[in-house]
């Protein structure tokens, strides 16, 4: 009698199990589970104390959201031009709804972290398979450092999102032949967006890796093409380090 119970017991276990497939096979489902771990893990307790470069970083952001003034970014009444302004003006939007405050701060940063888990996701089943995807992310999203960094009011994970975008839909230019000047012009967004996160960078990294990816599938008709969308990102990017100081002697 008890052997039988106990088959009875992993039959229904085996059977509960089975009744998950057909929902894991739902990709609707499957994004509501990943979204509702990717909330927990970047945004459970942001609330610490703040450290270090996210306290220099928080005194900017706050003074934006006090004067209102976006462009002349001080910081204890000194200019503030060693980083571009966007990971500011977001910090200042976040003060804005949430309050002066720890999550506020961490806000933008924990937003892209949970962006970039999904955007894995969606590059791993385009490029690849659902299920490739679905690995990514999950190993994106209990990565030490990558967690870490998107629960900090830092600037890397919204740098790493947008440059990670730029390089992904420049791969689909050449995937994609029909929409290819679409997606050329908006992985160079991409890199100009990254790059009034942390400069030249944004730019440098993901256009390298561009270039490379070229020369391996040997495209040499795009090649023709990079030049035009080079001058055309070079005006996208706000070369902040040169007019800012003109602001800041006016």
């Amino acid at each position: 009698m008890r052997i039988s119970a106990e088959r009875q017991q992993s039959k229904a276990g085996l059977f509960s199990i089975t009744q998950l497939f057909p929902l894991l096979e739902n990709e609707w489902f499957v994004l509501l589970l990943l979204l509702i771990w990717a909330l927990f893990v970047c945004y459970w307790q942001l609330s610490s104390p703040v450290e270090s470069d996210e306290a220099l970083y928080a005194a900017v952001g706050r003074r934006i959201a006090r004067t209102r003034e976006w462009i002349q970014l001080e910081h204890e009444g000194n200019p503030f031009f060693y980083k571009p302004p966007l990971h500011f003006w977001l910090m200042a939007l976040s003060i804005f709804f949430w309050g002066e405050n720890e999550f506020a701060v961490r806000f933008p940063s924990a937003t892209f972290g949970i962006a970039t888990i999904l955007l894995v996701y969606y590059c791993g089943k385009l490029l690849f398979h659902r299920r490739v995807g679905l690995i990514g992310s999950l190993v994106t999203s209990t990565t030490f450092v990558a967690v870490w960094l998107a629960r900090k009011g830092k600037i890397d994970v919204e740098l790493g999102f947008w440059m990670n975008l730029a390089f992904f839909v420049f791969t689909l230019a050449y995937r994609k032949e029909q929409r290819r000047g679409g997606f050329l012009w908006l992985s160079f967004l991409c890199m100009a967006i990254a790059t009034m996160l942390k400069g030249p960078i944004g730019i440098l990294l993901p256009g390298f890796g561009a270039l490379s990816y070229l020369a391996f599938v040997r495209r040499s008709k795009m090649f023709r093409e990079i030049p035009f969308l080079v001058r055309y990102g070079y005006l996208l990017l706000v070369p902040w380090r040169r007019f800012q100081p003109v602001l800041f002697r006016g």
